[in-house]
């Protein structure tokens, strides 16, 4: 008895470190992306073509900002949520992240190849996630057979 109590505690360990793993990719890669379109917001300098209207360019940049705060929002919300299911969640944060850069490339297509390092290495985390949450929860459903 006292193994197979080692065990459960070893498999439980294992299960909490890997659901830590995944949900930690989706908060990384939402606060990366947030960080990143806020120095393009805010640290580059206007164009020139722009300098002639800067109240219609602050108006523009904060909407950027609140899409961005909306777009962080939705990548908290999955990695609160991704205790419970954190499968669905990381899936969901996956498509969230292509959704946003499909509509990207729909409205200036130059950003097909924009950023593509930082596209494939986010896409490579998220999918790591996917893969750890998946070990979780195959971890998760080993310990429930043990107790029925």
């Amino acid at each position: 008895m006292l193994a197979a109590m080692s065990l459960e505690e070893l498999k439980q360990a294992e299960m909490n470190k890997e659901l830590r793993a995944a949900r930690t990719w989706l908060i990384v890669v939402g606060f990366i992306m947030f960080v990143f379109d806020m120095i393009l917001i805010y640290a580059i300098p206007v164009p020139n073509g722009l300098a002639d209207a800067p109240p219609q360019y602050d108006s523009l940049k904060t909407k950027l900002l609140f899409i961005d705060l909306g777009v962080l929002a939705a990548f908290i919300a999955l990695w609160f949520f991704s205790k419970r299911k954190p499968k669905l969640c990381l899936i969901l944060g996956l498509c969230l992240f292509w959704a946003i850069h499909i509509f990207n490339a729909i409205e200036d297509p130059s950003n097909i190849y924009k950023g593509i390092v930082i596209k494939v290495l986010f896409t490579l985390a998220l999918i790591k996630g996917i893969k750890s949450a998946g070990r979780a929860e195959d971890l998760r459903a080993e310990l429930g057979k043990v107790f029925e």
